[in-house]
């Protein structure tokens, strides 16, 4: 397999509303997620029955691009919970079913690069050709969300869960 990296420069204004959660494997060590909230009910129930992971703890989050969080500086520094979480996008293409698969993670900053060398590893196979890009952001937590002001007109991404919080 080929494997490219790459730092994306360009900016995003596309946030991902994720549950930040911890869970601890069977070796009893914790460790933090971050999983997507549309996919997270799917996604507990597939490590607790095929992994016998132990979800700890659920915080509802919107992931932000680096250049956004700056433009909103002083509304996201009153966030309770505000990490470092790298998106994570990778493409793979397979010569033999001429099929390309895409895959989005968000991964803790600080745990990138163990990270990324698993997940090279899970997608590697013959005659397969991927892609990794990389976007820097950060995790804002929802949880205690009265720093977000009740009229503001939230982009997609955002609004769900902070209606979700509200009500």
């Amino acid at each position: 397999m080929t494997t490219v990296a790459k730092m994306t420069k360009r900016s995003s204004l596309h946030r991902q509303s994720l549950v930040r959660t911890e869970v601890r494997n069977t070796k009893g060590q914790i460790s933090t997620r971050y999983i997507d909230a549309e996919t997270f009910e799917l996604w507990q129930f597939f490590v607790s029955q095929n992994y016998d992971y132990q979800v700890l703890t659920q915080q509802p989050c919107v992931w932000i691009p680096d250049e956004e969080q700056r433009r909103h500086d002083q509304v996201f520094s009153h966030a309770p919970l505000n990490s470092e979480v790298t998106k994570v996008a990778i493409e793979c293409f397979d010569h033999d079913t001429q099929l390309t698969e895409h895959k989005i993670r968000f991964v803790p900053t600080d745990e990138l690069d163990p990270i990324l060398e698993r997940l090279t590893k899970h997608f590697s196979k013959p005659q397969r050709y991927a892609t990794t890009e990389l976007q820097a952001g950060g995790a804002i937590s929802l949880q205690n969300a009265d720093y977000i002001a009740p009229s503001w007109s939230i982009p997609r991404g955002f609004a769900p869960v902070r209606s979700a919080i509200l009500s």
